[in-house]
């Protein structure tokens, strides 16, 4: 039986191929009797078609576009002005933004609902406003009967729901308390709210978690209560992880109480990422009131020891302040970096609040080499940040010299514990402490003043924390030998220090 269904199969394939020789000599005999002309014609018909298929395909694998932090601050300033700034990605591959007191939508009042959503498809810039069954037709959550109202903070998915963390608050002419946390559920696919709910609050009970973080088995969340110190609106900062399909159960919560210490001077948000080392935090250092500065802090696990290791000035109207910071990691950042944001308000109501942002380093590595850019040239090659001639000696000069990786140009931020700049074990010093334009910069033993402090802008100065001025190539000189300066600020080149 087998040999004769062996034997049949082979006939089927004898005459299949007996067919198709048919049709290649017939294909044959019809290209020959094509005229020359119309060989091209059929030749250029075909190549044109390959083409555009391989740009077809070419196109579609592209990577997604990044979009600098200065467009994400056109087009949410042109579409909405709130407190909170938060963001998800939704099952559908839409990102979902959230925000809390909202003053204005699509260039127009809203009325002051208490939160908001935006989405944006992916790959876009574009903006949509959602509207909300309650408050001024874009409230999502109703208020309690009681005149309470929901607090948005940060949104998670889990599954097929939308979980948005945040606080039960109490607004009056007299200010605001904040009574509990609570958090609202929605469906994630079509965004209906589905209720509201008390959450678990820390050993206070007051915890407000601000960021959360996804892992192969459930979430870490982060959040802070106010504790009293020397420094104005003092936090510590709490951590809890909570399984996959647990985040409305508050007996799965388990929270690790006062993880972060008071010293470390974080904001009321805690935005959470993972790194490759493990764990980084940014926040606004001091809150709303205590500082002009996002900060990072790192760790190599989230229970574990946290350090502040990056610090980063941000600017804002004279008379705001700047508070909510968030990080985004499912929008496109250059490599290493994430985008990061952070509100501002003031006394105008047409104008604030409203959001910035930022790209920011995940993680420190180590010493590096501060490239002056400017300074190259196809000749004398590009200019570093230099002891000069690595010189350990008190009052040395800081100068810019051809880059050539010795330790006199090895460079570490000391975030950790001074904010200080430190090469061949000494510091980066504003000679006298001086704040004038053009004062000398020199290697001192490091002793924590604060003329030996420093930060970074996003795009890329050193600037004096004490001076409130950058460190400076004197008139965009490329000498080797150049002594470096304080000069306020300008964004001129000279100014410009790159980390490669």
């Amino acid at each position: 039986m087998i040999l004769t269904m062996a034997t049949k199969t082979k006939r089927k394939n004898t005459a299949t191929r007996k067919r198709s020789t048919s049709r290649v000599s017939s294909t044959k005999s019809t290209w020959a009797k094509l005229k020359p002309t119309a060989r091209a014609i059929f030749i250029s018909l075909c190549t044109a078609l390959i083409l555009a298929s391989a740009f077809y395909s070419y196109s579609y694998a592209q990577a997604p576009p990044l979009f600098t932090p200065a467009q994400f601050n056109a087009a949410f300033d042109g579409t909405i002005h709130s407190d909170v700034t938060e963001s998800v990605q939704l099952p559908n591959k839409n990102i979902l933004w959230i925000f809390g007191d909202t003053n204005m939508i699509d260039g127009q009042p809203a009325g002051f609902p208490h939160d908001a959503f935006l989405t944006q498809k992916p790959n876009s810039l574009t903006l949509t406003a959602v509207p909300g069954p309650y408050g001024h037709g874009w409230q999502q959550v109703p208020n309690w009967s009681d005149g309470t109202v929901f607090w948005m903070n940060i949104p998670v998915v889990d599954g097929n729901t939308l979980y948005i963390m945040g606080e039960r608050v109490n607004e009056s002419s007299s200010g605001f308390k904040v009574i509990a946390p609570y958090m609202a559920e929605f469906n994630a696919s079509t965004l209906a709210y589905e209720g509201v709910m008390a959450m678990p609050g820390g050993s206070t009970g007051a915890t407000v978690w601000g960021g959360v973080a996804r892992t192969n088995n459930g979430f870490w969340v982060t959040g802070t209560h106010q504790v009293s110190c020397y420094i104005v609106n003092c936090k510590v900062g709490d951590v809890a992880f909570v399984p996959f399909g647990d985040l409305a159960r508050n007996n799965m919560w388990q929270i690790y109480n006062n993880v972060i210490p008071a010293t470390a001077n974080v904001g009321t948000t805690l935005g959470l990422i993972q790194t490759s080392t493990g764990w980084a935090l940014f926040t606004k250092q001091g809150d709303a009131y205590g500082g002009s500065s996002v900060e990072r802090l790192s760790a190599t696990n989230v229970t574990g020891t946290w350090t502040v290791n990056g610090t980063w000035p941000i600017s804002s109207p004279s008379g705001s302040t700047t508070y909510g910071v968030a990080v985004h990691p499912e929008q496109v950042a250059p490599n290493g970096d994430v985008l990061v944001s952070y509100n501002v308000n003031g006394t105008s109501s047409t104008t604030y609040p409203y959001a910035q942002f930022l790209d920011l380093p995940v993680e420190q590595t180590g010493p590096v080499t501060l490239v002056q850019t400017q300074a190259g040239t196809s000749t004398n090659g590009n200019k570093c940040l230099d002891d000069y001639h690595s010189s350990t000696r008190n009052g040395n000069k800081i100068d810019i010299w051809t880059c050539n990786q010795t330790n006199a140009q090895q460079w570490t931020f000391n975030y950790s514990t001074s904010e200080t700049l430190t090469a061949m074990g000494k510091c980066l010093d504003d000679t006298r402490g001086q704040a004038t334009d053009g004062n000398k910069i020199q290697l001192w033993s490091c002793n924590g003043s604060k003329n030996q402090q420093w930060g970074e802008t996003p795009s890329g100065e050193i600037v004096s924390v004490a001076a409130q001025k950058c460190l400076d190539d004197l008139n965009d000189g490329s000498s080797n030998g150049q002594q470096l300066v304080i000069e306020a600020c300008s964004g001129r080149p000279g100014q410009d220090w790159l980390a490669p």
